[in-house]
């Protein structure tokens, strides 16, 4: 299920959807996930996008606002928040400190 997760990450992403498509009741799944992984699946799906973020705001110059639905945020916006909560910093500061130049 993690592998179907990470080659997923930049889509929306229904856990109840990937459970049955695996034979697996929802809860079971999460549950089984959380066990296994040590933590939730949506905790594992934001870890995944917010390494491809940061992975992008480091080694290209793409803007976020199109960094943010390729790595599979609603928007800009939604990658703002999510990166500071994370990270204590925003994306163009984040961008910034890991700039070579």
């Amino acid at each position: 299920m993690a592998d179907a997760l990470e080659r997923g990450h930049a889509e929306p992403m229904r856990f109840a959807t990937l459970a049955r498509d695996f034979g697996l009741h929802p809860v079971y799944a999460s549950r089984a996930f959380r066990r296994h992984m040590g933590v939730s699946m949506t905790l594992y799906l934001q870890t995944l996008r917010l390494q491809r973020a940061r992975r992008a705001l480091a080694t290209t110059a793409v803007a976020v606002h199109a960094i943010a639905p390729a790595c599979g945020f609603a928007d800009a916006s939604h990658l703002c928040r999510t990166f500071w909560r994370a990270f204590g910093l925003t994306p163009v500061e984040y961008r910034r400190l890991t700039s070579r130049g």
